[in-house]
């Protein structure tokens, strides 16, 4: 059913997401799943206002496959200025699969230039996460960078030398 409305989305942009929602409050195990996440990836830019509040209730979801998905694309939102600051905190607050999910999209987003501050700030308190998981997701964030974007970096790279994700595995730098 997800997959036929995100093909409906070439059509029209708001019916889909009002089934979508329809769907969602039939319970939450679609909701975790690979195309419910690109439906949302797909929509969340022009309609975020009308998945916040399902978005939200994700978060707090006792699935992890679900809360991921929602973290995920809160943060990407939060990073283009859709979702307010409040709810990439929210996100940001929740659990440590939240704030990985959060330190992926700032790891990838970190190369792609309209959202490079917002990442960097963030990767580097994400350094210090009290979590291993989230802080081993951080030191992706050089992994995809130009070598002429690495030597831009050198501030973000002093972070994290002087962060517990460098003490945790300095040998993924490698």
């Amino acid at each position: 059913a997800i997959e036929c409305l995100t093909a409906a989305l070439n059509v029209d942009r708001n019916w889909p997401v009002e089934e979508f929602l329809n769907l969602a409050q039939g319970g939450e195990e679609v909701l975790g799943g690979h195309n419910a996440d690109w439906f949302i990836h797909y929509t969340t830019m022009s309609h975020y206002e009308k998945l916040r509040p399902l978005l939200l209730q994700m978060l707090k979801s006792a699935s992890e496959k679900v809360r991921k998905v929602a973290a995920s694309r809160i943060t990407v939102a939060a990073l283009h200025e859709k979702a307010p600051e409040s709810d990439l905190a929210e996100v940001l607050r929740v659990d440590a699969v939240c704030r990985t999910a959060a330190a992926h999209i700032f790891s990838d987003g970190l190369g792609y230039d309209p959202v490079r501050d917002k990442c960097r700030e963030h990767l580097k308190n994400l350094f210090h996460d009290p979590e291993k998981a989230v802080r081993d997701m951080t030191d992706h964030c050089f992994r995809k960078l130009s070598d002429e974007q690495l030597a831009k970096e050198s501030e973000l790279i002093t972070a994290f030398i002087n962060s517990n994700a460098f003490a945790d595995d300095a040998a993924q730098l490698c």
